[in-house]
């Protein structure tokens, strides 16, 4: 996905990859399209989803604050936040993030799913007035390990994570992002850095 004259068949980049009857989500950042337009170029048929997250702009949102990873949830050990083993279909977890940051980056890791389904993270309230069932962050097959990235608005110090089938799931907090414009983020035209296939 990303502007129109950016993507198509000629094209050797990729945001996802599938695999035959599997649902897979992931965080794309694309550039401001203006009259090019944003389209989104399929190898092969497939039904495609696109949930807006937020907006990259010069002059207004949050900068990133970079720290070591750290782990604020896993649903398979036994916490004070949460001791209630597997979330079932239609679950709902806390998950305290330990910060006072607006927002922050993290990553979503789901395994031992008893069936497919998605996960969605976000701000409880969003959460439990149904935003989890609308939207998804990271899709997964029946005993799946799956990670994705995830931006996500934080109130009072904390997300929740909605889970449409049981599984269990693990958030890792990458950065915070804060009113201090500290580190930006400027957008490129999608060029491949790196592809292990091609090595002598």
């Amino acid at each position: 996905i990303g502007r129109c004259p950016d993507v198509g068949p000629a094209s050797t980049l990729s945001n996802i990859n599938v695999m035959n009857a599997g649902a897979r989500a992931n965080l794309a950042l694309v550039p401001a399209t203006g009259d090019a337009g944003t389209c989104a170029f399929t190898l092969s048929e497939a039904n495609v989803i696109v949930d807006e997250l937020g907006t990259l702009t010069a002059d207004a949102g949050y900068g990133w604050s970079l720290a070591p990873p750290r782990r604020v949830a896993d649903t398979r050990q036994c916490t004070a936040d949460w001791c209630s083993g597997k979330p079932g279909a239609g679950g709902v977890v806390r998950v305290p993030l330990g910060t006072t940051a607006p927002a922050a980056a993290v990553a979503i890791t789901v395994t031992e799913a008893g069936a497919a389904g998605y996960v969605t993270v976000g701000p409880c309230d969003d959460i439990r007035a149904g935003a989890g069932e609308r939207t998804s962050n990271v899709n997964f097959a029946k005993n799946a390990t799956v990670t994705g990235l995830a931006v996500v608005s934080v109130e009072d110090g904390e997300v929740c994570a909605y889970t449409r089938s049981p599984v269990h799931v693990v958030i890792d907090v990458q950065a915070e992002l804060t009113t201090e414009q500290t580190v930006g983020l400027l957008p490129v035209a999608p060029a491949r850095a790196h592809d292990s296939r091609d090595a002598g």
